[in-house]
């Protein structure tokens, strides 16, 4: 079984890299101690359309699977904070819409 990320997988993984790049760890920091919702980084992703990722393209989504939410969520949780809770809590949320 080959688990390599496809070309698409990798574009996906870098262009969410390049999202949570603009927010450095006093910003989740913050958001750790204020306990506000991290609003910035979550129109961030809606605005580069990655909240619609799993929905269907028929419903204006981009209709990828769960293997790209994965992905996005993986590199969008600030493991480093929280004791590793997570600002996008699991691969479901990328799939919701905005």
């Amino acid at each position: 079984m080959n688990f390599a990320l496809t070309e698409q997988q990798e574009s996906i993984r870098d262009a969410i890299a390049r999202i949570c790049a603009r927010f450095d760890d006093s910003y989740w920091f913050d958001r750790d101690h204020d306990g506000r919702f991290p609003e910035e980084f979550y129109r961030a992703l809606a605005d580069d359309g990655w909240l619609g990722m799993c929905i269907g393209e028929a419903y204006g989504g981009a209709g990828l699977g769960i293997t790209e939410a994965a992905i996005s969520s993986s590199r969008s949780r600030p493991s480093r904070l929280s004791g590793g809770i997570q600002a996008v809590p699991s691969p479901s949320t990328p799939c919701a819409t905005a």
